[in-house]
């Protein structure tokens, strides 16, 4: 349901009719593998978020976020995700540091790298539900925070003509890149955007983990 205030979105977005451009095919390919990845992804890791989440916020490891979103065509949703609390890390001295081998040492990075991917994954575990829904998308524009709606120009609403992504263009870029610039790059996400963009995407999202 769309709140009153949010009805111009909507508006603006038939009256510029830049979504009409994107076939249905492409449109059903995209939403077939949101919702075939999130299933998978909220099966997989429903164990092992069962144990992470519970236990961190028992020992105040972190604690549960909620906001809310404005979706595609100005859908308003709520969000929820887990922010761990982040402490300074205690680095050792070179003379402290015993590896006894190469291989060992590659090891261990490895294994500190797959575990600190799969932790971030386990954070966003609720957003999961919400693609599987169809509030979200695994790759769309930067999500909007109803807080932020007021400060939006006019054609800043096309940005709601899809659905906001877990990750997207914006998502590479966030310290190099104005406010005008990101939505600029969304909108052009948009207008350009293909199946094999997004999978290259998400490609490069899983890279930075």
């Amino acid at each position: 349901m769309i709140h009153t205030k949010y009805q111009k979105t909507k508006k603006i977005i038939r009256q510029r009719k830049i979504y009409l451009s994107h076939s249905k095919m492409q449109m059903f390919i995209k939403r077939a593998f949101d919702i075939g990845c999130s299933f998978l992804c909220l099966i997989l890791l429903l164990p092992v978020y069962g144990l992470y989440t519970p236990t961190c916020l028992l020992l105040r490891k972190g604690r549960m976020v909620r906001e809310q979103i404005i979706g595609r065509y100005a859908v308003v949703f709520a969000l929820s995700y887990f922010e761990p609390v982040i402490k300074g890390k205690n680095k050792k001295k070179p003379s402290e540091v015993h590896v006894k081998t190469r291989r060992n040492q590659v090891f261990v990075e490895r294994m500190q790298r797959f575990l600190r991917s799969l932790f971030n994954v386990i954070n966003i575990y609720p957003v999961f539900y919400k693609i599987l829904i169809g509030n979200m998308s695994f790759v769309g524009p930067k999500p909007i925070k109803t807080a932020d709606y007021d400060k939006l120009m006019r054609w800043h609403h096309l940005r709601f003509s899809v659905r906001p992504g877990l990750t997207g263009p914006w998502f590479f870029r966030q310290s190099d890149l104005n406010e005008i610039q990101e939505i600029w790059m969304d909108l052009k996400y948009i207008r350009e955007c293909s199946f094999c963009k997004d999978l290259r995407l998400l490609r490069n999202t899983l890279s930075e983990l």
